[in-house]
């Protein structure tokens, strides 16, 4: 709490929260600079952040935010038509403190950011989809008005693509939950040795 507080003074102080330079900083740091030809789509693959339109708890749409897990090998060279299960992990929208996680800060198209978070267990973050390749060998976005978009029974919006090395640390933090050892012990002493029983 003190080192979020402190730097959220620093912020203030240098006008961050005018100009959102501390935003735009990490954004440069975690996201590829794509120049995409004109005609070209971006096409999905291992770091593409993509965006889902999904019913909230309130009934009201929100955007949800996922990590695509596909590695690169297996997400060309498709055959053309057939359909091909790509994995994502959800993203939590904010960036918070407790459980150990990854940040991502990522620049929309309106101009605004969106802080993410990877973390969780795959019970809850897991999901997969399928797509077909229509040609070249990979999943290519259409184009629907200005948004690059990945046709399934989940229309997901294409939004970013991590740099490979943020994209790999991202994978290696998700690869360990699904590595965690779990053991038949005691919930009381459990409890006590993880400070909750205090």
């Amino acid at each position: 709490k003190h080192i979020r507080s402190a730097v959220k003074s620093i912020h203030a102080a240098l006008g961050c929260d005018q100009t959102n330079g501390h935003k735009r900083l990490a954004a440069l740091y975690n996201v590829r600079t794509r120049y995409v030809a004109p005609g070209e789509m971006p096409t999905l693959g291992f770091g593409s952040i993509v965006c889902a339109l999904v019913k909230g708890d309130d009934g009201m749409l929100q955007k949800e935010y996922s990590f695509c897990l596909m590695p690169i090998c297996d997400s060309i060279r498709l055959k053309n038509g057939k359909e091909t299960s790509f994995p994502f992990w959800r993203l939590e929208a904010e960036v918070s403190a407790g459980e150990p996680a990854r940040g991502i800060v990522i620049r929309l198209v309106d101009g605004s950011f969106a802080e993410l978070t990877a973390k969780g267990k795959p019970r809850e973050n897991l999901w997969m989809q399928s797509f077909a390749s229509e040609g070249g060998g990979c999943v290519i976005a259409k184009q629907v008005n200005d948004r690059a978009v990945f046709s399934g029974p989940v229309e997901l919006e294409w939004v970013a693509q991590l740099k490979p090395a943020h994209a790999q640390r991202v994978a290696h933090d998700i690869g360990q939950s699904f590595s965690r050892v779990g053991v038949v012990e005691a919930e009381w002493v459990r409890l006590i040795c993880d400070g909750a029983g205090e």
